[in-house]
């Protein structure tokens, strides 16, 4: 038994000091190749280098290159930096990037005071005015373009010559900024010398609200004599025939003037049509003849707008301030 545990022995301490030696070179062998020994230890990754086990401290390394859980040091094959700058010489190394900052975490800081105004457009200088009334505007094409209120601040660009009148190209102020032009017909605006922004200022705030007030007041006396001409019983009726005959006279119009232009056959095809229409004129007339008749004469006897207005208490509180601007607002502008 004694020789048996002996043999043994003999063995083992053989082993052990085969492992020994073998060591030291299998690591000066990695290191050449640039390969590192990665030794778990705890959880810990630890590596073996030329000077030997590197481990935290308090730990044995030894315990777990012995394979305390049956498992082998695992090797890691890395690059190996190189001793020198890959830059040539005659260029400088790149600075390092800086990292992406994601566009979520970016934050927006508040300016400490308002933005400024933007200042007024270099142009041209523009004379000013105001609409002395609530009036239709118009785009370059002759389509209506909405009504505009009284009181709206313009400035006058250029002027121009319609089948319906003087029409003024001008821009429009709203909410301190100049929008795009519109026509709006000459009679409508009350004009004055100079910028807008170079009339002083009180006069300007005065002029507006007159205005403003004389368009409220035009406007809320159409809209009561409105009411007044809808309650005739007469009126649905006298709508109807009144459109109709609109139309009629527009229609022949038109085929008068293609009629007009035209030559030759299509001279004569337009001609046989006006002949036609013209035979429906009488019973057009006809038609609206009677149905104003009853209209007229129901609005002779009635209210038409008159006593509702002379009564309506909004009304009354704008012409009193208006009455208390007036003396003022002559000085700026005659003829009111």
């Amino acid at each position: 038994m004694t020789g048996f545990y002996t043999r043994y022995f003999v063995i083992g301490a053989l082993a052990l000091a085969s492992v020994w030696i073998a060591v030291p070179e299998l690591k000066k062998q990695a290191a050449e190749r640039g390969i590192t020994f990665s030794i778990p230890v705890q959880g810990v990754e630890t590596s073996a280098t030329e000077g030997g086990l590197d481990s935290p401290a308090g730990v044995d390394a030894t315990d777990d290159w012995n394979g305390r859980n049956g498992s082998q040091p695992e090797l890691v094959e890395t690059s190996t930096p190189p001793a020198t700058s890959q830059v040539p010489d005659d260029e400088e190394a790149p600075e390092p990037r800086s990292p992406i900052v994601p566009a979520q975490q970016t934050v927006a800081q508040e300016p400490s005071q308002p933005a400024p105004p933007p200042p007024e457009p270099a142009g041209p200088v523009y004379d000013w005015g105001l609409l002395a009334e609530t009036t239709n505007s118009y785009t370059a094409a002759g389509i209506s373009n909405g009504r505009l209120p009284g009181g709206t601040v313009v400035e006058r660009i250029s002027t121009h010559e319609s089948s319906h009148g003087t029409l003024l190209r001008c821009r429009i102020l709203r909410d301190q900024r100049w929008g795009a032009s519109v026509y709006i017909p000459a009679t409508a605006v009350i004009m004055f010398a100079g910028p807008y922004v170079e009339a002083p200022k009180e006069d300007r705030e005065l002029l507006v609200r007159y205005f403003t007030l004389r368009g409220k007041i035009a406007d809320r006396s159409s809209s009561l004599r409105d009411q007044a001409i809808r309650s005739n019983p007469h009126f649905l009726d006298y709508q109807k025939a009144a459109k109709a005959l609109t139309e009629f006279n527009a229609s022949a119009k038109d085929l008068v003037a293609k009629r007009d232009a035209a030559t030759g056959a299509a001279r004569t095809q337009l001609a046989d049509q006006l002949r036609k229409l013209k035979g429906q004129e009488a019973q057009i007339l006809h038609n609206f003849r009677r149905a104003e008749e009853p209209y007229k004469r129901w609005r002779a006897r009635n209210d038409d707008g008159s006593a509702a207005i002379a009564g309506d208490s909004q009304i009354n509180a704008w012409e009193n301030e208006m009455q208390a601007l007036e003396p003022r607002v002559r000085g700026m502008v005659g003829g009111l």
